[in-house]
């Protein structure tokens, strides 16, 4: 399951989490508003611009295009949620897997991941990841 914003339209809103890689850029939440959809990029603006200000967000990994190394739009809160959750349940799951990669799990539907845990006898609470029974 590859990330896109493929299938973005003008007038669609994005959220930004606020979260940075550098905790002394972090910001509030913040929604905007898709201007321009372009066949690399699209421009967007927060609803209440006042001074002209948009970011072009590339529509193939949803970062900005200025910065590599940048934070993530998303389509809703509701994604970004299901997104960390994901990201929580794929790393306890590598560590079951120790010694056979890093990102076993990173273009796994999520239905596939929740049935190995299944399938592995392990349970997932919104605390973290525990086995249920020992692995032989």
């Amino acid at each position: 399951m590859k990330f896109n914003l493929m299938d973005v339209k003008v007038g669609d809103e994005l959220y930004d989490s606020g979260i940075r890689s550098d905790r002394r850029l972090q910001q509030s939440e913040r929604v905007f508003i898709v201007e321009k959809v372009a066949r690399k990029y699209i421009t967007a603006a927060e609803p209440d611009n006042k001074y002209g200000m948009t970011v072009q967000i590339d529509r193939e990994t949803g970062r900005l295009k200025a910065d590599w190394n940048s934070h993530v739009f998303y389509r809703s809160k509701d994604d970004y949620i299901a997104q960390l959750r994901r990201r929580k349940i794929c790393s306890a799951l590598n560590s079951a897997f120790i010694g056979y990669g890093t990102n076993l799990f990173e273009g796994v539907p999520i239905t596939d991941v929740l049935e190995a845990m299944r399938l592995l006898q392990i349970s997932y609470t919104d605390d973290g990841v525990y086995v249920d029974k020992q692995m032989s």
